[in-house]
């Protein structure tokens, strides 16, 4: 073992902590301790070594670098680290121990690291205090599919989507999991970030999984991602990091945690698909399913000039958000006007689905007796798991309209029975959805 320097400064204060604790009855015995202390101090060193050698691309590694004494300042520059890994975290710990009459000082920095590549990766000689550490090779594997390999770790993540391929602003469901069959607290995960894209979240799961005859307890988080530009989408790898738990003999006063766990779920790439050239409509809405629901506010049977009922139309994407469904063509007639309400916009979870919701409310007064027709009102979509275009309507609607009024008389009238009519919105009856569905078959295809 190399001899190395005694530091002036280590001796003041192993002196000191020596005086302090002195009596005169108990000089001969700090002397002792004292003398026990520089003889192991005179046989030091520096040391690096590390948890596991072979380990995968999406994998931790703690380091442990111990100095055989007492370093009350400074460190080793772990600056040349950073060419092959990433410091995730770095904690000191420092002991003295005297046992059997054999004492044991030494400084230990714990580091967390993160493989930058694959390959034989190179732990460098560190130094520090005139001690030079041995360098360390480290065997980083490409990870293809953790979830699926022969020999499945303690702790491995995944990431996985529905579809590979999707139209510009189509859900992708993506889904990441930490699997663990060791015991882990503190969990966090890194946020998820698209670029050109909007991700909603849905509620985390944990449960339990047996794989390969191993139980694992599993920590899933799920989001849908809509891509608001083509091209290719590169999703990047999640982050989870954790601790292990402690186990019994090692909880004491301050309750240390395990060990820093972090796992990376593999990255993911997309394609994303413009919308189809022959597609014509006003607005794009890639959808599985859209119904259109009409309810009017009133009687139909007992419509009069002047007297304003309630129409509400909502539309129903499964798998756009509110925000993405567009405003109505309500088609313009004579013999009424319409007084629209805001409309009401909301975007729904069921089941990791997300479920987009657009309402319109508006006042419907007829300006003339007779037969009132309420044009028809459609919109098309393109279903995502079909791939084809698809169209609901809302057939058009042929209305009696009784009792006549003057012009004035009826103006006045149907201001005051817009502002009543917005003070109770309260159902009377309710219309059935009334929709149809045509398709065209070989319009487009992924």
């Amino acid at each position: 073992m190399p001899i190395r320097r005694i530091d002036i400064v280590e001796i003041i204060l192993v002196l000191t902590k020596i005086l302090k604790l002195c009596t005169l009855r108990s000089f001969l015995s700090a002397l002792i301790l004292f003398a026990v202390h520089m003889s192991f101090a005179a046989a030091s060193g520096l040391s690096v070594t590390a948890d596991r050698l072979d380990i995968f691309t999406n994998e931790s590694l703690n380091l442990t670098i111990r100095y055989n004494g007492q370093a009350q300042s400074g460190e080793p520059d772990f600056t040349a680290l950073e060419n092959d890994f990433e410091i995730i975290s770095s904690t000191r710990q420092q002991q003295y121990i005297v046992q059997n009459g054999v004492a044991e000082s030494f400084t230990d920095w714990n580091l967390t690291l993160i493989p930058l590549r694959a390959g034989t990766l190179l732990v460098p000689s560190l130094t520090y205090r005139g001690e030079v550490s041995d360098a360390l090779e480290i065997n980083v594997a490409v990870v293809t599919d953790p979830g699926n390999s022969f020999s499945k770790p303690a702790v491995f993540a995944e990431t996985v989507v529905d579809k590979k391929t999707a139209r510009v602003q189509e859900q992708i469901l993506l889904t990441t999991r930490l699997f663990y069959s060791i015991p882990l607290t503190d969990f966090s995960l890194t946020p998820l970030t698209i670029p050109d894209g909007i991700v909603e979240e849905f509620q985390d799961k944990q449960y339990t999984k047996r794989v390969d005859g191993r139980d694992y307890g599993v920590i899933e988080k799920s989001y849908a991602i809509f891509a608001q530009a083509s091209g290719q989408m590169n999703v990047s790898g999640q982050r989870f990091e954790a601790y292990e738990a402690p186990s019994r003999r090692q909880f004491g006063v301050f309750n240390q945690r395990g060990k820093k766990i972090v796992r990376i779920t593999n990255e993911t790439t997309l394609e994303i698909l413009d919308r189809p050239e022959d597609f014509s409509g006003d607005s794009w809405l890639p959808t599985k399913k859209l119904e259109l629901t009409e309810i009017w506010n009133g009687d139909l049977a007992k419509l009069k000039v002047g007297e304003p009922i309630t129409r509400s139309i909502t539309v129903t994407a499964d798998g756009l958000t509110g925000a993405q469904i567009h405003p109505l063509a309500i088609g313009a007639s004579q013999g009424y006007r319409i007084y629209p309400d805001q409309p009401q916009i909301e975007t729904r979870t069921r089941n990791n689905n997300v479920i987009g919701v657009r309402t319109e409310s508006m006042a419907v007064v007829p300006s003339s007796a007779g037969r009132l027709e309420i044009p028809s009102i459609y919109v098309e979509w393109w279903n995502t798991e079909s791939k084809i275009i698809e169209r609901t309507v809302i057939e058009s609607r042929v209305l009696e309209i009784t009792g006549s009024e003057s012009r004035p008389d009826r103006e006045a009238n149907d201001e005051t029975n817009i502002s009543s009519l917005k003070k109770n919105h309260t159902p009377i009856s309710s219309g059935q959805p009334e929709t149809r569905t045509t398709q065209w078959p070989l319009i487009f295809s992924v």
